[in-house]
């Protein structure tokens, strides 16, 4: 039982931290339920020692950073703006080098334009020949994009992480979870107001700054409401969750397999994700591409949520 390494190391071999392991390049902190014999996200194998999940196989989407292939929606009322709590999480498997090139956004919610903190997003700051580093960002109050704020590695990772970012709202603070452990990250002085704009989603690139995108794959985004502690992201990331949990508001897996857009698990047509929807300023004037549909690898097992 438990993991067989730290922080996500290549598809199949290693864990998202093993249950004593320490999570590489994090300093030590142990890991967050790695790998159990072989169980996957579709929980179909595995030695958990809970009853896995009986979902069919899952998929996942890979994004090529060197064109827009951006997936966008309008989630409208239901993922609200202003300064109000936020919380977004996601598994992303990162491929090589490329996966850390600086300003590529993996997931962006709200609206980078006409003004700043309208925004929570994770980026990456780069990896210069010697570290690499994450960028989670609001676009103005923190934009982590110099060295030691955030997780830092001595060469780029490859393989699975799950990621986390979150906002208390109301003047609040923040937290960034790799793997379910904590990072510190940079700041500015005094406390944050946030002015979120509503309801807008990006997967694979910034809506309106940065290079073209992200690199890698990802499963498993879920956007929240509500801020989720570090013990609420280890404790939940490996469970799939009903689509009903409080202040869950929007739950993609990517199962769809083909096609030019994804649902969450709601079926909620206003949740839908497309290629490049006209809320992207980037679309109208880039050829766009679609990113590629490929099977879920995440090592499990997953549990399903009670």
């Amino acid at each position: 039982m438990g993991g067989t390494s730290g922080a996500g190391g290549t598809s199949g071999t290693s864990g998202a931290g093993g249950s004593g392991g320490s999570a590489a390049g994090s300093g030590g902190s142990s890991g967050a339920g790695g790998a159990a014999d072989g169980g996957g996200k579709d929980g179909s194998s595995g030695d958990g020692g809970v009853a896995p999940c009986t979902t069919a196989p899952g998929k996942a989407l890979q994004f090529d950073g060197t064109v827009v292939d951006l997936m966008s929606g309008d989630l409208g009322a239901d993922f609200a703006g202003g300064d109000v709590p936020r919380t977004i999480e996601l598994w992303a498997k990162f491929l090589s080098a490329a996966s850390w090139k600086a300003e590529g956004s993996m997931i962006e919610t709200g609206l980078a334009q006409g003004g700043m903190n309208k925004v929570l997003g994770i980026d990456l700051s780069g990896y210069t020949g010697t570290t690499a580093e994450f960028g989670p960002y609001t676009n103005g109050f923190s934009d982590n994009n110099h060295p030691n704020g955030v997780f830092v590695m001595n060469t780029p990772q490859t393989g699975w992480l799950h990621l986390s970012w979150s906002y208390t709202g109301n003047h609040g603070t923040f937290s960034f979870t790799v793997n379910g452990t904590e990072y510190p990250i940079i700041t500015m002085a005094g406390q944050p107001t946030l002015a979120f704009t509503p309801g807008i989603v990006t997967l694979g690139a910034s809506q309106t700054f940065g290079t073209v995108g992200w690199t890698g794959v990802m499963d498993e985004v879920r956007l929240w409401s509500v801020a989720k502690t570090p013990a609420d992201i280890t404790r939940d990331m490996k469970v799939v969750m009903k689509g009903t949990e409080p202040g869950l508001v929007a739950y993609y897996r990517f199962d769809e397999g083909a096609g030019t857009f994804t649902d969450d698990v709601s079926k909620k047509a206003s949740h839908r994700l497309n290629l490049c929807t006209a809320t992207s300023t980037r679309c109208a004037a880039v050829n766009t591409a679609m990113p590629t549909w490929v099977d879920s690898d995440i090592p499990g097992p997953f549990t399903c949520a009670p």
